[in-house]
């Protein structure tokens, strides 16, 4: 259990920085298209200034699981039970993007998905 718990937090903070990445290749295509008046200015200003509150957000999830002690779980259920009501706690108390919530709710649930069908799976033949 203690081996499940890790690999979902090591693969979880993959995730999360990737999609810290995705952010970033998306402020830089907004920069893009705002070079080629594809976007007014006012739009590519409104747009970054999301991100960047999502990025914060991200942030201080890697934080949360930073100090995550998973000896203190029973399961991995527990623990991300646990994982996801301290990030929706901290972003309903810091104001920040609406859409974040969602975006990393899905990454919760994707690597949990991803450790089960690993552990589950027969390596012997």
């Amino acid at each position: 259990m203690h081996y499940r718990k890790r690999k979902y937090l090591d693969i979880l903070k993959v995730e999360i920085n990737d999609l810290l990445e995705d952010i970033g290749d998306l402020v830089e295509d907004y920069r893009r298209r705002r070079s080629k008046s594809e976007i007014t200015e006012y739009v590519l200003r409104e747009n970054v200034a999301v991100l960047h509150s999502e990025v914060g957000g991200i942030n201080i999830l890697l934080k949360i699981l930073d100090a995550i002690h998973i000896d203190k779980y029973v399961g991995l259920d527990d623990m991300v039970e646990d994982i996801e009501r301290k990030m929706c706690d901290r972003i309903k108390s810091s104001d920040l993007a609406g859409a974040l919530y969602p975006m990393i709710k899905r990454k919760l649930e994707k690597v949990k998905l991803y450790v089960e069908e690993v552990q589950n799976m027969d390596f012997s033949g």
